[in-house]
């Protein structure tokens, strides 16, 4: 059906399947949106009922004339990366490749040719951000984060890589190498007199899929000889939502070998409030919308009282369940009064530093 659409819509081109369900057609460019507009109609139309819906990548870089094989399938490159673009969005049915789609390819190229060596040559490192009591404004623990200091792009942020490695499965590697770093470490912050303070670090979901995680954890933090009760497993909440037999499952392991475990990002997914009361973790950290929705707010009439209202709700709950709870991203005072205010237990942001690698990072 969709082969006999194409062809009705561009009977001067050339029309072809390459695989799956996967099209392509040179042809000319004239009424081009409108062409894809009645197609996208088309089959929305004899596709009733189901998920299926059509998208389109567009790549104009064909020049006139006869064009040669290495152009067409330049031109192949460009529409599919376009395409791949729009792949999630539901409400886009197609996209031209354009500077921001050929940016985007060259980044996470970049990213998957290098990854590897990055990782040998120590160029991922493991970067230090404090988290505070909220009602003594001491320091209490640190979040280990990773970043990429990179020869020739300089440094590389997490939002630039950590997707990429996400989305190719790669992702289990950063997390043991960082566990490896971060127990390698653990000498020189204990001679900054911060041996005794305790340091969190990210699982991933795809981390319980291709090994024992808890026993990776286990014997790498013997082999430095680090106390089970420093180290302190953070799964995101999503993970939570994916398996949580499984997770649940893990968090009864983790807690037999004396690690502590947390819940990141709650309130960025879909999590019930039954997931906080059948899964025993030891705390719950507020992802930063709460209290980015509170600065929008706080611009407006309503003075950002009812995200205020929010998260007072959510710590009340977490109190009734006694979960202490850590608010992420505080940046201003008068973000951490608020939290004074509803009773977070504690907190992370660029108010009391920003990651830093061991050898900056204040013990204040």
């Amino acid at each position: 059906m969709t082969a006999a659409l194409l062809e009705a819509a561009f009977p001067e081109g050339l029309v072809c399947r390459t695989s799956e369900d996967h099209f392509m057609v040179l042809g000319r460019s004239e009424g081009l949106e409108k062409r894809l507009s009645d197609l996208c109609a088309m089959v929305s139309k004899n596709a009733a009922g189901s998920i299926l819906q059509l998208k389109a990548g567009i790549c104009d870089a064909i020049p006139e004339g006869t064009p040669t094989g290495e152009e067409i399938s330049s031109a192949c490159d460009g529409a599919r990366l376009a395409c791949g673009w729009i792949r999630e969005n539901a409400r886009m049915s197609w996209h031209r490749f354009d500077d921001r789609v050929r940016e985007t390819y060259e980044k996470q190229s970049y990213v998957l040719a290098t990854y590897q060596m990055a990782l040998k040559e120590h160029r991922i490192r493991v970067y230090y951000q404090p988290l505070v009591d909220v009602a003594t404004g001491t320091l209490c623990g640190f979040e280990c984060l990773s970043r990429w200091e990179d020869p020739e792009r300089g440094m590389l942020s997490p939002a630039e890589f950590i997707p990429v490695l996400e989305q190719h499965h790669l992702i289990g590697l950063l997390d043991q190498y960082l566990l490896e770093e971060i127990c390698r470490e653990a000498g020189k912050r204990e001679e900054k007199g911060l041996g005794r303070i305790p340091v969190s670090f990210n699982i991933s979901r795809d981390d319980f899929s291709y090994g024992d995680m808890c026993e990776t954890i286990r014997s790498t933090a013997d082999r430095y000889g680090i106390p089970h009760g420093q180290l302190i497993v953070e799964i995101t909440e999503s993970a939570f939502s994916d398996a949580p037999e499984l997770i649940r499952e893990q968090i009864r392991r983790f807690h037999e070998n004396g690690f502590l475990v947390w819940m990141d990002d709650f309130g960025s997914e879909y999590s019930s409030l039954g997931t906080l009361q059948t899964m025993d973790v030891d705390l719950i950290k507020l992802d930063i919308r709460f209290l980015r929705s509170y600065e929008e707010e706080r611009r407006t009439e309503d003075g950002g009282t009812r995200a205020a209202s929010l998260l007072r709700a959510v710590i009340r709950m977490a109190q009734e369940l006694r979960l202490p709870t850590l608010c992420e991203g505080v940046e201003s005072k008068e973000e951490l009064t608020l939290l004074r205010e509803v009773g977070c237990d504690r907190a992370q942001g660029y108010c009391f530093g920003r990651p830093a690698p061991v050898d900056k990072i204040r013990t204040k």
